[in-house]
């Protein structure tokens, strides 16, 4: 990635410490988030005003990606079936992406795996990155109910088919299998048995 450029920093970069530490990897590199993120993340050393002083120095920036910008970051996000393991904040850092051209610094799978499928940059922190760009199955292991990211979105819009995020006791981060979504378990809109996974395809990440 051209750190002569700024790079997008989701969530997890944020929490990994990048824009705070100076980051040895990229001395003096400029950073922007979208307002959504900085919402997220805005607790973070929260008493010494640190995201204050980035953004007051002119390390870090605040763009709102477009309407379009954000359909177009759903769309791609359903194709590859990572939407429901998508917050919206994460959705709105994929977006300012395609907008900008611009990479993103990210050690969550789900925004690496769509931002791989659009052949933008994506630089990992504390992990190894992602080796291959999957698409998603999500089947009911109670009705046999299932379909790709995009088939299940479409089938949700009336009747039988689709996901629905609710809230799990406990609520919790998404699992590393996937099955869990951020906002939540997701529900087989038919008969209440959490979604499953599985790789449908996959290719080599760019």
């Amino acid at each position: 990635m051209d750190f002569r450029r700024p790079v997008v920093l989701d969530a997890s970069a944020f929490y990994a410490g990048v824009p705070f530490a100076g980051w040895d990897s990229a001395p003096g590199a400029s950073y922007v988030t979208t307002p959504d993120v900085y919402d997220e993340v805005s607790h973070i050393k929260s008493g010494h005003g640190a995201l204050d002083v980035l953004i007051a120095s002119g390390r870090l920036s605040l763009e709102k990606p477009a309407p379009a910008s954000m359909d177009e970051a759903r769309r791609a996000a359903e194709a590859t079936g990572d939407m429901p393991n998508l917050s919206g904040p994460d959705v709105s850092a994929i977006a300012l992406c395609m907008q900008t051209g611009l990479g993103i610094v990210t050690d969550d799978y789900a925004v690496s795996n769509v931002m791989r499928s659009l052949n933008l940059g994506v630089t990992p922190v504390m992990t190894r990155g992602i080796s291959a760009v999957m698409r998603w199955l999500y089947y009911c292991p109670g009705c046999s109910y299932g379909g790709t990211g995009d088939e299940v979105r479409a089938g949700g819009a009336g009747g039988r088919g689709g996901i629905r995020g609710r809230r799990a006791k406990g609520g919790g981060a998404a699992s590393s299998d996937g099955n869990c979504s951020k906002r939540g378990r997701i529900e087989c809109p038919s008969c209440g048995t959490a979604l499953k996974r599985r790789a449908l395809k996959r290719s080599a990440a760019k």
